[in-house]
Formats: C-alpha cells, structure tokens, sequence
C-alpha cells in the first residue's frame, strides 16, 4: 500500500530519470475533510509551475506499481510542459522542433521501459 514516504521517493526518482536533477519539489500535506488527505507535490521550475494532488485514502487499494507509474506519469507531464515551453522560445524551425520531439520520444521510452 502506497503511503507519503513511498510517493515521495518515488516523485524523486521519476525527477532522475527524466535528468530533472535542478528542478525543486516541495512536498506538503493539506487535510479536506475526515479521510481525504492531499499530499501535494509542488513543482517550479523556469517556465513551468506546478502541482500535483495525491488523494491517499484514494490510492489505498492500488497496487504500488500502479501509484509509481502515476508519479512518473505526473512528473512526465511537467518535462513535457517546460520542454514544449522551451522549444516555443528556443526553435526556430520545424526540423529543430522534429528533431527535438524525436529526442524527447527516445527519452520517454528509455525512462519508461
């Protein structure tokens, strides 16, 4: 059963992974009701800022796997975020932006196989 401590490591080596090793993550802990408890993962970094909201009483149940993969998935959104923002800024032609879009597709299959 997945727990904060689990989530946590887990936010940290999705963030290796993707070579995130600059970007800061804060964690925090907000309390909605009796039993939902958000543990809140707080992300800023040059273009993208961030939260991701982990409900869990929600994720009781899955399997570790499962809530793993999830955290690589949410870290993978805000990689993609800045790297899209970057290359908005950055490229200035199509064969830069394919050439990048082909790198990150390579980096994404490396991280997630």
């Amino acid at each position: 059963m997945a727990n904060k401590k689990q989530v946590k490591e887990w936010v940290e080596e999705a963030k290796l992974a993707f070579k995130m090793t600059d970007w800061i993550f804060r964690f925090e802990w907000k309390q909605l009701r009796d039993e939902d408890i958000l543990f809140l993962i707080n992300c800023n970094y040059n273009n993208f800022d961030g939260q991701i909201s982990v409900n869990l009483p929600a994720i009781r149940n899955l399997p570790d796997w499962y809530v793993r993969r999830a955290c690589f998935h949410e870290v993978g959104h805000a990689f993609i975020w800045e790297l899209t923002e970057m290359s908005i800024e950055r490229f200035v032609n199509e064969d830069q932006i394919k050439d990048a879009v082909e790198r990150l597709a390579e980096r994404l299959a490396n991280v997630l196989s």
